[in-house]
């Protein structure tokens, strides 16, 4: 009897600790914080990132999308929606706002990209879904790269928004 009142409060605690309230669009960062980090993620097949972006060149490849932008930046594009299965994982990383950004768009400051500094790692909220941006940039085009990614992050946003 013992263990089946255990399993049922471990169940109940297990999916208390995988509900998480989904903040408005205008929320602070710190609610979209404890939502990223609170809830688990799984990879889902993307649906905002546009056909055609002017002078990219996308190679679909299933889950993600390879970009090479016009001045020769590499970007990996995919999407997550909230998951209790097996293989999903928590959000990790502190999220950043972006200065003269209204959007929920937010950079991610975590281990990923403290071991590879020459990356930009970009994450955007819509409803249930979250889209991530990952640039790769020099040291010496850094700034171009993250206001390249900036708009491909607010052109999935926009069609991510549009689907809802």
């Amino acid at each position: 009897m013992k263990r089946i009142i255990y399993s049922v409060l471990l169940i109940l605690v297990a999916f208390w600790q995988g509900c998480s309230k989904v903040p408005d669009s205008d929320a602070s960062a710190q609610e979209f914080q404890e939502f990223y980090n609170r809830t688990s993620w799984y990879w889902s097949r993307y649906v905002g990132l546009p056909e055609e972006i002017n002078g990219y060149a996308i190679n679909d490849h299933g889950m993600q999308a390879f970009l090479k932008s016009p001045s020769g930046a590499q970007m990996i594009y995919g999407e997550r929606t909230p998951s209790r299965g097996m293989k999903s994982f928590r959000g990790l990383g502190n999220l950043k706002t972006i200065p003269n950004n209204k959007e929920p768009i937010f950079e991610i400051k975590s281990d990923y990209t403290v071991r590879n500094p020459d990356k930009i790692l970009l994450i955007g909220f819509v409803h249930e879904r979250v889209f991530t941006l990952e640039a790769t940039h020099n040291e010496t085009n850094r700034q171009e790269v993250f206001r390249e990614a900036i708009d491909v992050a607010k052109r999935a946003l926009e069609k991510l928004r549009e689907q809802q």
